[in-house]
């Protein structure tokens, strides 16, 4: 199973229903650089929003405490690896990026609408 199927099959298996758009082969399929801009890639003829693959991998890494320890690390370094594969990348300061994390977990708040909202905001193309 190749990295992104193992991403996509955890993040179906999340209690977050995820959106998966319109066909690859009834929209902009021929212009491979629009789908880049838009931050979507193409799965089994099916288009996957970066974004929101990432918000609902660093949602369910963080908050299901898969390891003993560093969870919240392994949730945003998961999630920007994921981008970069993608073409994407996450440009925050350390410090930000962790009161951002820290801060929504201790409050309770570490959910997916949040997430992709930060995400959003910091989200880069690597081209």
């Amino acid at each position: 199973m190749d990295t992104t199927t193992a991403i996509h099959e955890l993040i179906k298996r999340s209690d977050q229903s995820r959106k998966v758009r319109e066909s690859c082969a009834k929209s902009d399929n021929a212009n491979p650089k629009l789908s880049a801009r838009l931050g979507r890639f193409c799965v089994n003829n099916l288009f996957i929003y970066n974004d929101e693959e990432a918000a609902a991998l660093m949602e369910s890494l963080g908050n299901n405490h898969g390891f003993l320890d560093r969870n919240k690390r392994i949730a945003f370094t998961a999630t920007d690896v994921f981008l970069r594969r993608n073409g994407f990348y996450i440009e925050v300061e350390g410090l930000e990026g962790h009161a951002f994390i820290d801060g929504s977990m201790h409050r309770h708040e570490f959910r997916f609408a949040q997430i992709l909202h930060s995400i959003r905001q910091h989200i880069k193309s690597l081209v």
